[in-house]
């Protein structure tokens, strides 16, 4: 059953690209993480050259974690702390607090399915 759970903030780190593994790795030794990867290209001006033709972008991934709202800043300061911007990583990071949350199981899943099943026969 779906249920309305803790308070789970979302943070999200961009860093440049082949970091995000690791970066995962040192969220979930502060606490439970869960992780979305998304790959990105930065656009900045530094980054950003011509080549006869068409423009190079420096490829990126975009980490999405989410964390109890209590082990936010902790997560945040570790994943500074190692990928920050003076690091080959240059992680920019940043928290959105998730107004509504629910975890979505593998029995949730399950239980749509069977009603979904069950509906489809009684038509």
């Amino acid at each position: 059953m779906i249920e309305d759970k803790k308070e789970i903030e979302l943070i999200l780190a961009i860093v440049n690209d082949g970091f995000s593994g690791e970066l995962i790795k040192y969220a979930k030794s502060v606490c439970e993480v869960r992780a979305t990867l998304l790959k990105a290209r930065g656009t900045s001006r530094d980054e950003v050259g011509e080549i006869e033709g068409p423009s190079i972008y420096k490829e990126k991934e975009i980490v999405m974690l989410t964390v109890e709202k209590k082990n936010k800043k902790a997560v945040m300061e570790k994943i500074c702390a190692h990928f920050g911007l003076d690091s080959d990583a240059q992680a920019v990071v940043f928290s959105i607090a998730l107004a509504n949350y629910f975890e979505y199981g593998k029995d949730d899943l399950k239980c749509d399915l069977d009603k979904a099943k069950q509906e489809q026969n009684e038509q």
